[in-house]
């Protein structure tokens, strides 16, 4: 995963094998391994929520990127989906979080890459890619971009070439309070 702003930047590809230092995830961390290909992967005993985070200060009058890769064995559901938070103001994914998530997974067939804001516990869309998109087992590089004027964009690369394409974009500007954000996984 990449965070970029001016001001701080954070890059982990998990090459080296550890996510508990340079940087230092928190969190669930007996949940998660770094597998033999170096990439970070679920490894949780049994079924659940599980969470790691990176501590960051970053600014809204920054345009912030993330770059990620998500690869899943199965088809996502209502009950078995990824969330990953882009920025929160807690690390605790059980509490009652302000920030911004992607999720991937639904019920039925139409699975969608869709950015949502938290707030407390009410969850709002912002913006969703297509019907579909991630219907069955996939691997899919993701690059969401959110601008200083609470525009987002999401652009998803299906052939893992770097070549990205526009999927949604959409605008925000609710949770724009908090000074020390995590960047949940």
């Amino acid at each position: 995963m990449l965070v970029t702003t001016g001001k701080a930047q954070l890059s982990d590809s998990f090459t080296d094998g550890d996510f508990t230092a340079n940087p230092q995830w928190q969190g669930d961390g007996a949940n998660f391994i770094v597998n033999a290909a170096g990439t970070l992967q679920l490894n949780a005993p049994a079924s659940g929520a599980s969470c790691l985070a990176v501590p960051l200060m970053l600014s809204y009058s920054d345009t912030l990127e993330w770059r990620l890769k998500v690869r899943l064995d199965f088809a996502p559901s209502s009950a078995n989906y990824c969330r990953i938070y882009l920025l929160a103001d807690t690390n605790n994914p059980q509490s009652a979080v302000n920030g911004y998530f992607l999720q991937l997974g639904e019920s039925l067939s139409n699975d969608a890459i869709e950015l949502c804001r938290q707030s407390g516990t009410v969850i709002t869309t912002i913006c969703r890619g297509p019907d579909a998109q991630i219907a069955s087992a996939f691997e899919i590089q993701i690059r969401v971009l959110r601008f200083p004027s609470g525009d987002w964009q999401v652009f998803t690369d299906e052939n893992l070439t770097g070549n990205y394409s526009l999927i949604a974009n959409g605008f925000d500007t609710r949770n724009t309070g908090c000074e020390l954000l995590f960047s949940r996984l």
